[in-house]
């Protein structure tokens, strides 16, 4: 079964802001949405019994580490994007 990616409002109007800075968002929206709709329990749960979960990309040279804050519904199919942030660019990233 492959999930289906909901946007919070906040997710859409934090994205759009990134946009301005990072050029490459949009093929790191669709990595994100592409590998949670395929593995939805693949971040890390907030607590050990929270629906919520965090999960993390990998830094690829000036694009950097994206985190988002996602709820899995299994009854649905669809994976609710809550929040994403940009975490600070590595010196050493690849």
């Amino acid at each position: 079964m492959i999930y289906t990616s909901v946007e919070s409002n906040d997710f859409t109007k934090t994205l759009d802001g990134l946009r301005v800075e990072y050029p490459r968002i949009d093929d790191v929206w669709r990595a994100i949405t592409w590998d949670l709709g395929r593995a939805p329990l693949s971040g890390s749960p907030l607590q050990s019994d929270s629906a919520y979960r965090v999960y993390k990309t990998t830094q690829i040279g000036a694009t950097p580490s994206f985190r988002v804050l996602y709820k899995a519904d299994a009854n649905k199919g669809e994976i609710t994007l809550i929040a994403i942030d940009a975490l600070p660019i590595e010196a050493n990233g690849s």
